[in-house]
This record gives structure tokens, C-alpha cells and sequence, in this order.
């Protein structure tokens, strides 16, 4: 899924799990590059493949409120899900039935969830724990700047975490304030500072392999909007490299990190399109482009877990940061097949994809019932068949984990 600060919050994207775990190929030739403010984003060169919108005559409806007791068909491994509501964590089934309070965790913040562990900053303390029974621990404490805007982000190999916090620069003059990103060696070893990105608004991590090894990251100027993918050596905190890559707002990366998904405004046709960038190429290839209708944006984007497919809401209004008025429906790229496919009448605007099952069969979304109350739903992608789920509205889905056998 950052490091939040004012200027991205405004952009009004919806709340997601953050995990960020998209991936680098180091022996992709990259030309030395150091981050400089942020340019308004140009349109990137035509796709090889421009995949059509296809909307089905009638998408999945809603279940009625008679028919929202019924749950999905269990999942295929006795997995868990993890929810966190308030500053509680909780754990039920596969689909949160009977849950239970496993930890508290007072005033926390920078959640971070990478099964089977949970790694959150409380009481200017980097935390661990085990939803499943190990207590939390303090692994290192946090520095000063976390103050201003504290995340975490797990490395690929969940040896070590990321910090990543924004504080106040007087000599910051496009923005006030630039980016610290840290290390945290897991189970332990303590907090050591990685690289600092001078007068930036934030930073939203694509991939870091190892607390040894690269992070691809986007740094965020005065504008939301950028033109390079920034690469660099945490051992040393120099810059590695840059790829061509221009978006606006939200940056995501597939899970094997192969393709980088984000959004621009095309001026000659006057509409946004989201574009998939080829992070192996040097040159950064656009692979695909989803073209969008005038005045309307993809909100919630979320890829499968193999990758192979892109969840998303459909708005109106030509920004996330533009007064929400309607969802147009919750729709799923075929990257294989390159096309856009309707599967849900979603109206809420603040509605949208929160999460993949582990075997990628079930999406789950969130949408407003006929009450106007907050429900989530789970959709089985392989028969469009929907259920409301026994989740209390106010949870956030933190991801699942394997049960004990």
C-alpha cells in the first residue's frame, strides 16, 4: 500500500492495509540519479496493450438484508483473520466469526502486518507480536522526527522494518519538511538511520528487499504528481538509480514487483487512464493502460495475490480529492485478458476493495447497506456469488494467518 503527511491525505485515497510488496531487480542497469522536486507528470509513452472497458448488462447485486446471514464458503486452509477495531486487535475464522480481543494496543500507530507478525509504534516504541500467542515486544525505540508521521513497512524478507517519518526543515523550501527512512533489524538490533530525502512531502515504498539491500521508493515534492521511480542502497543511503516512470497520486507495486500501478491525466482525451509500468526494464515500459471515462477515477486499488488481476471502485469526479458524490461500481482488470470487467453495483463512494483471501478466490469490499450503515462483503470472483460478512463495520482488516493444526 506510505508515509502519511497532509499533503497525500488530501488526495482522500481509500483506507487500505499497506503492505508494500512489490519488487526490484538489481541488475537492471539504472543511471545514477539524485531526487529533485517533483514535476507535473507528462503522459508516458502509448501502451502495447490498451485494454477495453467491458461492463456487463447486469453486475452482481447486493445481497438483501434477508439474506446477509449467510456466510461464504469456508476458505480452503484453516486460516484466521485478523482485524483491528479501536486499539484492539482481533482474531476469528476465516471470515471473522466469533472474534476475539488478542492484544491492545493503547495509542498506536504505523501498523504494519506481515503474517504472522504485527509490528506497530506505541509510547515512542517499535512493537512486535504474534496475533496467535507470542506478546508484544519492543524491538527498538523510535526516533524523534516519528513524532511528525510515523509508518512502518516490512522488508521482502521480514528481517526488518522501515521507518519512515516525516519531520520539520527549515531549509526545506519547497515543502517545509523532509523524509527520514530508518531500519529496525527483527527480532532485534535496534533502530539505525538508512537515508534522508531533502525537501520532500513524503514517500511511499515499493519494494526493499533486505535492511542490506535496495528500496525503490517515490518521493513526493509540493505537487502530487512525479516522473522518476527513485532507487536506493540502504547500506549506505546513496542514490542507486531511477527509472522513467510518471504518475500522479497512489504508486503500488504486483506482489513479485515486476509492475508498477498508477494513475495520469490525459490531456488530448481529457480523462484520467491508469497505466502499468514494467519495473525489470530500464526503460520502464508502459505494459498496459486502462482508460477511464471523462470525470471519473479508480479509487481502492488492490492487486490478487498472484498478481494477475487489479481490484478497484470506479467515482466520479476527476481527482480523490474532489467532494465524492457516487461509486460507479466495483470492477476487476484482467491483466491476462487486458480488460475491465464490472462485478459489483458499489454506490458508496467511500466503498471499495479492502482485501484478497490468501488463495485469491474471495475479494472482500466495503459498501453502505440499504440503512446506510457500513458492511463488508466478500465475492467469490470464480461465481460472482456475495455475502455480507459477520464484521463489525468499524473494523480494518489487517490480513490473515494460518491456524495451528
Amino acid at each position: 500500500m506510505v508515509c502519511r503527511t497532509d499533503l497525500l491525505a488530501a488526495l482522500a485515497l481509500t483506507l487500505l492495509l499497506a503492505g508494500c510488496t512489490a519488487g526490484t531487480d538489481a541488475s537492471v542497469p539504472l543511471s545514477p540519479s539524485v531526487p529533485t522536486r517533483a514535476a507535473p507528470a507528462e503522459p508516458a509513452p502509448e501502451a502495447t496493450a490498451a485494454p477495453p472497458l467491458t461492463v456487463p448488462a447486469e453486475p452482481t447485486q447486493l445481497p438483501s438484508a434477508s439474506a446477509t446471514d449467510s456466510a461464504p464458503t469456508p476458505l480452503p486452509a484453516p486460516d484466521a483473520l485478523v482485524t483491528l477495531r479501536e486499539n484492539g486487535v482481533f482474531l476469528g475464522d476465516g471470515w471473522g466469526s466469533e472474534a476475539v480481543q488478542v492484544l491492545a494496543l493503547e495509542s498506536a500507530a504505523g501498523i504494519a502486518f506481515r503474517s504472522p507478525r504485527l509490528a506497530y509504534i506505541a509510547n515512542q516504541a517499535i512493537f512486535v507480536a504474534d496475533p496467535l500467542g507470542a506478546p508484544a515486544h519492543p524491538v527498538a525505540d523510535a526516533p524523534p522526527s516519528f513524532l511528525l508521521g510515523p509508518d512502518l513497512v516490512w522488508t521482502a524478507d521480514g528481517k526488518a522494518l522501515l521507518t519512515i517519518a516525516d519531520r520539520e526543515d527549515a531549509n526545506a523550501q519547497q515543502t517545509g519538511s523532509s523524509i527520514d527512512i530508518g531500519l529496525v533489524a527483527v527480532p532485534g538490533g535496534g533502530w539505525r538511520p538508512g537515508l534522508a530525502l531533502a525537501d520532500r512531502a513524503g514517500a511511499s515504498i515499493l519494494r526493499a528487499e533486505s535492511a542490506s539491500g535496495q528500496v525503490l521508493l517515490v518521493a513526493w515534492g509540493s505537487e502530487p504528481s512525479f516522473q522518476q521511480v527513485l532507487r536506493y542502497d540502504l547500506a549506505t543511503g546513496q542514490a542507486a538509480g531511477s527509472l522513467p516512470i510518471a504518475g500522479q497520486g497512489e504508486i503500488i507495486a504486483s506482489p513479485d514487483g515486476k509492475l508498477a500501478l498508477t494513475s495520469l491525466y490525459n490531456e488530448a482525451k481529457g480523462a484520467n487512464e491508469d497505466v502499468l509500468y514494467d519495473l525489470t526494464d530500464a526503460a520502464a515500459t508502459v505494459r498496459q493502460r486502462l482508460p477511464l471515462r471523462a470525470d471519473t477515477h479508480t479509487a481502492g486499488r488492490l492487486w490478487s495475490p498472484n498478481g494477475d488481476r487489479i481490484a478497484y471502485l470506479l467515482r466520479e469526479g476527476r481527482t480523490p480529492g474532489e467532494e465524492q458524490t457516487q461509486g460507479l461500481g466495483l470492477y476487476l482488470w484482467d491483466l491476462k485478458q487486458a480488460k475491465a470487467t464490472k462485478i459489483a453495483d458499489v454506490t458508496d463512494p467511500a466503498g471499495g476493495p479492502v482485501a484478497w483471501t490468501p488463495d485469491g478466490r474471495y475479494l472482500v469490499f466495503r459498501q453502505s447497506d440499504a440503512a446506510g450503515a457500513n458492511a463488508f462483503y466478500a465475492l467469490d470472483t470464480t461465481d460472482n456469488t456475495l455475502r455480507r460478512l459477520p464484521l463489525d463495520p468499524a473494523s480494518r482488516i489487517l490480513g490473515w494467518l494460518p491456524q495451528a493444526q
